[in-house]
């Protein structure tokens, strides 16, 4: 939550592969973090890629984002609201970067 600074860290679903997350009204970024698994599980460093969502899409974020990219990533949630991504522009992204 950009406002309050709150953090929410979820996962997929194991049967669905799919990301779920209820969260409460607020104004949020929205970052998807891939993790080298096997490197993980043999206790090595990970390379990992950030990507950040935004009203046009997934693109890999690298460096520290910017207040300005932050403001223009924002999505806000409000009671009720339920906010679908599409994983086609996650591909597309990683494919270009």
């Amino acid at each position: 939550d950009v406002e309050t600074g709150k953090m929410t860290i979820t996962w997929p679903e194991k049967e669905t592969n799919q990301v779920v997350n209820m969260v409460p009204e607020g104004k949020y970024l929205i970052l998807l973090e891939l993790d080298e698994l096997e490197s993980y599980y043999a206790g090595e460093e990970t390379n990992w890629i950030l990507l950040i969502a935004s009203k046009d899409g997934w693109k890999v974020q690298e460096g520290q984002i910017s207040r300005e990219q932050a403001d223009a990533c924002t999505f806000e949630i409000k009671d009720g609201d339920v906010l679908e991504l599409e994983s086609d522009s996650m591909v597309q992204a990683l494919e270009e970067w």
